[in-house]
């Protein structure tokens, strides 16, 4: 495993890895690389630098919302690791009956392991950088990506949603309308939509319209359940709104979940969307007992409460 350096400088740092004993000043380059790739050692320097509202990752211009820890761990690593080669594990596998599926499964395995034992070598000293550069960054711009993140936080690896860069909450211009600033700070639904791929910030100045059935205007019961929206709700289900007309205003959690799972084709629907927190608490725990499960439902589990 690579033993990792960190550089640090007053606005970023930058990560390489230290050199192996056989790449002294001299030695043949052939012989290096040939080194390097007996060895799997060979990591490429990643260079981070904070911006006003966000991370950037120099090499992969990828740009990284400042509370994503994680995140900037993850784009970091992937850099290091560019590099880096698994070996021909073929010879392994010849005794195997099918050795072309062993030996893609196994060199699969171990790019997988050999990120994540990357991610763990730099992990602790990256946080402390990470903590540092978020310390001088603007409150204001801290405040709202934090609203965001933990509005979005369950979603983030969802159906429209990026794996590392986001570019509509990293934008400039988005924290330059302090009318969308101030929603963000209020409201989870317009939070969430800043994580989402195919947002712009036109769309984000109504934010509300993306939540309406086609030809339709944002009406009281949306905008009573917008304002009062509960957590733990997650996309894949707040985006059917989009598809139905809300009967009543809903502010709790298992009520609107199953307003939104239920089928809106069925003659019955209103009974769902009509139906009460403790009438749903009611019919989890006879459907539990009925159906013999050894540890009751919950609608604070989302594998229990949402189908969808």
């Amino acid at each position: 495993m690579a033993s990792y350096k960190v550089d640090e400088f007053v606005d970023g740092f930058r990560i390489s890895a230290e050199p192996l004993a056989f790449d002294t000043p001299g030695a043949d380059p052939w012989f290096v690389d040939f080194c390097y790739e007996f060895t799997g050692g060979r990591r490429q320097p990643v260079t981070v630098i904070r911006r006003q509202h966000y991370f950037e990752i120099l090499e992969t211009s990828a740009r990284i919302p400042l509370p994503e820890y994680r995140s900037l761990v993850q784009g970091c690593s992937e850099v290091l690791m560019s590099s880096w080669v698994c070996a021909d594990l073929s010879q392994l596998f010849k005794d195997m009956v099918d050795e072309e599926m062993h030996s893609g499964w196994s060199e699969y395995c171990v790019e997988k392991w050999a990120l994540e034992r990357t991610r763990r070598g730099i992990g602790k000293r990256l946080h402390s950088q990470w903590t540092r550069l978020v310390s001088s960054a603007d409150p204001d711009i801290l405040k709202v990506q934090r609203h965001a993140f933990s509005a979005a936080f369950g979603s983030l690896a969802g159906p429209g949603f990026g794996s590392v860069d986001r570019p509509l909450i990293c934008s400039p211009e988005l924290y330059e309308d302090r009318t969308i600033v101030n929603d963000l700070k209020r409201y989870r639904p317009a939070a969430m939509l800043t994580y989402h791929c195919g947002m712009t910030l036109d769309r984000l100045r109504n934010w509300r319209t993306v939540f309406c059935p086609r030809d339709v205007k944002p009406y009281h019961a949306l905008n009573v359940t917008l304002d009062n929206f509960p957590g733990g709700v997650p996309w894949r289900a707040l985006r059917r709104l989009r598809g139905i007309r809300l009967p009543r205003p809903i502010r709790h959690r298992s009520e609107l979940l199953v307003t939104l799972d239920a089928d809106t084709g069925r003659p019955n629907w209103s009974v769902f969307a009509h139906a009460r927190h403790s009438e749903i608490k009611e019919a989890f725990t006879t459907f539990a007992r009925e159906a013999n499960y050894q540890n009751s439902l919950s609608f604070r589990v989302l594998r229990d409460s949402w189908g969808g």
